[in-house]
């Protein structure tokens, strides 16, 4: 998608978070197919640069359940367009925590 539309600057990696060990520094941090998301938050958030964020497609109800985590900054969650039960939610590391 990244070339078909010519973005550059951005590096892909395709594989599961416990094989990346270079991913330090990261604006942004995505995942699909997770069902760990509090390994998710943990991983990312040594992984992130100061502004960087994560963002998660999922369910509702695991949307609610993470916006609990008080080491998180979370965006109001956005319904996906012509679903019932997704969203995105995006986030970042509480600085100082």
């Amino acid at each position: 998608m990244l070339r078909k539309i010519n973005i550059s600057g951005v590096n892909i990696i395709r594989c599961r978070m416990e094989d990346i060990s270079d991913a330090a520094g990261s604006d942004l941090i995505t995942a699909r197919a997770l069902g760990k998301y509090n390994d998710l938050l943990r991983w990312s958030k040594a992984r992130l640069s100061q502004i960087g964020k994560i963002v998660l497609l999922l369910g509702r109800a695991e949307a609610e359940y993470l916006l609990q985590n008080a080491e998180w900054v979370w965006n109001e969650p956005k319904i996906v367009p012509e679903t019932s039960a997704r969203v995105v939610l995006i986030g970042s590391p509480r600085q100082n925590s």
